[in-house]
Parts: C-alpha cells; structure tokens; sequence
C-alpha cells in the first residue's frame, strides 16, 4: 500500500527563538540518524545479516522508503509499504529520543534536567587539555501523520546561491490528510493515521494502534522500543520496563515535573502526554503477550512513585491504563 508520512519537530521555533544553538543540534541530529540508516543499508544490506537478525536490521533501517525530503524542521517521507515503514519510522523515532534524552538526567547540582554536561578533548604540542561545558539539550520529537490517499511527486526548480537548482516536490490529497493527521494534536508525539489507513495496516500493525477519535488511530511508535520475541516470561519483561524507564520514560517524567514546577503548562502537558504515551504503548506491549495485567501492576508501581513527584496531576482524566489503551 502507497502512502505518505509527514512529520515536523515538537518545539522547534520556540527553540530557535530561545536556544539557537540547541535548535540546530536537533537538525544535525536529525541528519545524522537519517544518513546513518542510508549508508548502513548499502554497506551492510539486510540480506547480509543471518537470518536470525534479518528482522532487526531491517526494522531499524529506512529500506521502505522511496523519498525522504527534509524541509527546514519537517520531512516528508513517501512509500509503496506503508505497513513496514510505519514499523521503520517507528524505530526512527525512537533512536532519535534515545540519542536526545539525555537532558532528563542533568548533572549534579543542576536543576534544570534539559542541562547536560558536554566534555570537549582539545589537542595541542602540549598534549590534550579536557573541558567540560553544561549547555541545554533538548529531546528529539517528532509529530506525524500517515495518509494512505493518492500523492504526485514534482520536479522543480529552485535558486540556490544565485543558481538553479533543480529538487523535487510533493502535492496531492494525501499530502494534505499527512499534514493535517500531524497537525491534529499540538502538545504530544502522537503519531496518526486516518480510519481509511488503519484499515489497510495488516493484523500485527493494528496490534500496536489504539482508536485516537472517531477520524483517526494512534500507531504507538515507543511500544516498537521493545525487541519482538517468541520467548518471553514475566522477569523478562520487568526487566525490559525497567530499562525502558530508565532510558525514556524517567528523562520525560524528569522534565514535565520541572516545568509543572515551573509554571510552564504548555510544556508540563506535552511531556506530561509523551509520558502517557509512553505508558498505553507499555500496556500494548504487554498485552500482545498475553500479560496485560502484569503490565498494568508495573505501571501502576511507576504511577505510584510519579504521584509522589508530581501530586497536582488530574490521573484520572488520562487514559493510561488497559481498559482504554487496547
């Protein structure tokens, strides 16, 4: 199934109005991730991997996609598999956090967890001189929207240092329905599709969407964080939360209750349903293996210990738990 996938940067003109160094660095991060997944493809191809890893590699790798246009913090990204680039783009997403959040875990007597300390190794006919800077980071996350409807791709031309350039464009009603899907939600990383692409999504895809409103699904990208297995008992998957937790979900509660202690509500909600997000995408995963409830008593633990660190949240207004995340 064709499709088209549009997503732009959480924050990234505040950013540039307040930290333009920060706001390039999400840039670069970008491009780095995005270039790394391209030449890992073509100097180690998935069908070099054995067969046991095929999998892996292939999910965490942008084989489906035909075009990929970044456009200052928006890219567009287009293909003929919408059900494995939904899982690529998922993965993406994910490395991407991963590689950002660090500024949830600030150094020592910092108070503001979007600081991180930076070490610069200086070499000169003296030897190497090390300093360390703390500078603020900013997690890398994206919204986005997939749309299943028809899409042109356009070559056009364009002025680039007082030359003529040509590169290529993209129009059509489901550039539109993309935009608009990423659009929908201000405050979170959702990630959206229409009724008529869920539709088309194969049964292990819809496993990891739950319905957003009566127009469009939720795809829960982080649930991808976790490695699909055929084996899997109840210490293992309190280990994979613990792990989870420590390396997404701790750096986004670390940050919604410094800016809830901050009086900034509109990033105190954004993280505060990034987090949530995270929660449903738990429970998913823990529900496809048949342990649900076990799922829900390891949130529940982390809920407890946030309600600690957080009293003024309104829980019962989120839906976090089994009943309205399946």
């Amino acid at each position: 199934m064709k499709a088209v996938i549009f997503s732009d940067m959480l924050g990234s003109s505040k950013y540039v109005g307040e930290d333009f160094a920060a706001a390039i660095e999400q840039h670069e991060m970008f491009q780095t991730n995005m270039t790394f997944n391209i030449y890992e493809e073509e100097l180690h191809p998935v069908a070099h991997y054995p067969e046991n890893l095929r999998k892996f590699a292939r999910d965490n790798s942008l084989t489906s996609f035909d075009n990929l246009l970044p456009m200052s913090d928006s890219v567009f990204v287009t293909t003929a598999d919408a059900n494995t680039a939904v899982v690529q783009w998922s993965h993406f997403l994910v490395a991407l956090l991963m590689g950002t959040c660090n500024g949830g875990h600030p150094p020592a007597g910092e108070a503001d967890p979007r600081v991180v300390e930076h070490t610069h190794l200086h070499a000169s006919s003296q030897g190497i001189t090390r300093t360390v800077e703390n500078r603020r980071q900013y997690p890398l996350l994206l919204r986005s929207g997939i749309s299943c409807e028809d899409y042109l791709l356009l070559n056009t031309n364009g002025i680039v240092d007082h030359k003529i350039v040509n590169h290529t464009n993209l129009t059509g009603v489901g550039v539109v329905r993309a935009v608009r899907l990423a659009e929908k939600e201000r405050r979170g990383a959702f990630f959206l599709c229409d009724n008529k692409t869920y539709k088309a999504f194969g049964k292990t895809l819809k496993q990891r969407c739950i319905a957003h409103d009566e127009d469009s699904y939720e795809i829960l990208w982080p649930s991808f964080y976790f490695i699909d297995s055929k084996v899997h008992d109840r210490m293992t998957l309190e280990t994979e939360y613990i792990n989870f937790e420590m390396k997404l979900l701790q750096p986004m509660l670390n940050l919604c209750v410094y800016f809830e202690s901050t009086e900034n509500a509109e990033l105190a909600e954004q993280y505060k349903n990034i987090i949530l997000l995270m929660g449903k995408s738990f429970i998913k995963y823990s529900t496809m293996l048949g342990e649900g409830d076990f799922g829900e008593q390891i949130l529940r633990r982390c809920i407890g210990k946030v309600k600690k660190e957080a009293a003024s949240w309104d829980y019962a207004s989120y839906p976090i738990m089994p009943d309205k995340a399946v």
